[in-house]
């Protein structure tokens, strides 16, 4: 039986902080290795956004490149770079602290200079005022005297009231004035202090210091705003490097969220803060397939034609489905717990597979399936795309009809044989599919040797390990 603590640690594979890609399944550090190159001719401030979809591995290849950064070389410091979860700090609501926190454990605290290149930096953070309350509260406020609405008693006390309200409003605008400028100055304190202390780390390592910021796009459209206004606004400086590693349409649609209209064109406002944009580099399916089943302990278990067999089927349907490494990772951990517990002529491919993908990501047709009450066309419709893509095509047409043709006689078992849950009509027609010749011969072959598979008990594997997952 596959060990529950690797069920979910296949594509978070841990970083080796020794040889920080030798675990990558994917073949990234060429990548990592190029965008390195990149970072270090920017030494007037960066930041890099690294675009892939929900499931890629985008936290994993960070942690990995973060990882290769820290490596110390002989005769060089390694760079200071860390990660910041922007979703983890998002309870705290200032992202200031958040990208600060960052900086805590770069170099060590017995530097004299390292700690008055700090001391300046908390001074300066010490000046910046919380917000202010909103300038309607404050006029309602004075208008009303401070009573919460309250009207005022007559004509003389109206007059003095709105004598001593504009004194005050005139008060309130001096003091406001005032204390916006000595903020602007406090703002342009701590920035220079920041700049400052950013720049003596830079001295120090000979690299620009870094911060990769995760799963951003997770967090609520008010946090994703403000951290990526702060980093524009505030923490834009020569020799610091964000990296945002982002999934552009969840972000986009934060931002639309933000704003609370759809018309908002997102990904030229996201534009504004990004200066470079790369996409995290396409993995081959089966490459990645044969990974996790090595891991899982699966491919030790199987023949090497059937390991070549069973990645290269799972890319294919990962391919017409569009499934992202995490799903084709959930689909290869459900059909290898249905190896490991049953024998391959009981549980083979072309059931497992494409049940596996339906149970994971189409439940209600997985449900139809089981319940005997999708139609032999619906099926069809939903089932042929999944054998269209691999080289055995004819071997692919096989399997389409063997699959259809069980499921026909897991309906007739009680009962259940209706004319839309067939494959052949009274006249000898199929009902789906193409109705010529070499397609009735394929059936007809199909037919001999269908005894020795259980519908049934391919379905019932499925459910159950999917609720294990």
């Amino acid at each position: 039986m596959i060990e529950g603590k690797n069920i979910h640690s296949v594509l978070n594979t841990e970083s080796d902080k020794e040889n920080p890609f030798a675990n990558c399944a994917l073949g990234r550090k060429p990548f990592a290795e190029a965008l390195t190159n990149v970072i270090d001719t920017y030494s007037g401030g960066l930041v890099l956004a690294i675009n892939s979809s929900w499931g890629s591995g985008k936290t994993t290849f960070i942690n990995m490149w973060r990882d290769m950064l820290s490596l110390t070389k002989p005769g060089e410091i390694p760079y200071c770079a860390e990660i910041l979860n922007a979703w983890e700090h998002e309870y705290f609501e200032d992202p200031i602290l958040a990208v600060l926190s960052c900086l805590k454990s770069f170099l060590p605290d017995e530097n004299e200079n390292h700690i008055e290149a700090a001391n300046k930096l908390i001074g300066a953070l010490q000046g910046i005022k919380p917000a202010k309350k909103g300038l309607a509260k404050t006029i309602i406020s004075l208008f009303t005297m401070g009573n919460g609405g309250d009207l005022v008693d007559g004509v003389d006390e109206g007059v003095k009231a709105y004598k001593d309200a504009k004194e005050t409003h005139y008060r309130y605008k001096e003091t406001a004035i005032s204390d916006y400028v000595n903020e602007i100055n406090a703002f342009n304190d701590f920035k220079e202090a920041f700049s400052a202390y950013i720049n003596y780390i830079a001295e120090e390592t000979g690299h620009p210091v870094i911060i990769f910021v995760d799963e951003l796009d997770r967090c609520n459209p008010k946090y994703s705003v403000a951290l990526l206004e702060k980093i524009k606004h505030l923490f834009s400086t020569p020799n610091l490097i964000f990296v945002l590693a982002i999934d552009k349409e969840q972000l986009c649609s934060s931002i639309r969220g933000y704003f609370g209209s759809d018309g908002i064109k997102a990904e030229e406002y996201l534009r504004r803060f990004i200066d470079i944009e790369v996409s995290l580099p396409y993995a081959d399916n089966e490459t990645f397939c044969n990974s996790v089943l090595r891991k899982l302990g699966i491919s030790s278990t199987m023949r090497s034609h059937a390991v070549q067999d069973l990645c290269e089927i799972i890319g294919s349907v990962s391919e017409t489905q569009k499934l992202s490494l995490r799903q084709i990772e959930k689909v290869c951990i459900l059909c290898g717990m249905g190896f490991k517990t049953h024998r391959y002529d009981t549980l083979p491919f072309f059931l497992s597979i494409p049940l596996a993908v339906l149970k994971c990501f189409k439940d209600d047709i997985f449900q139809e399936i089981y319940s005997k009450q999708i139609s032999m066309s619906a099926l069809y419709e939903v089932i042929s795309p999944m054998f269209a893509r691999t080289s055995k095509t004819p071997e692919n047409a096989y399997s389409l009809y063997k699959f259809l043709l069980l499921y026909q006689y897991y309906c007739a078992i009680d009962g259940h044989f209706l004319k839309d849950r067939t494959l052949i009509d009274g006249d000898g027609k199929i009902v789906v599919g193409d109705n010529c010749q070499s397609i009735i011969s394929i059936i007809n072959e199909v037919k001999k040797d269908l005894d020795k598979y259980d519908f049934s008990r391919a379905l019932i594997a499925m459910n159950l390990y999917f609720d294990m997952l």
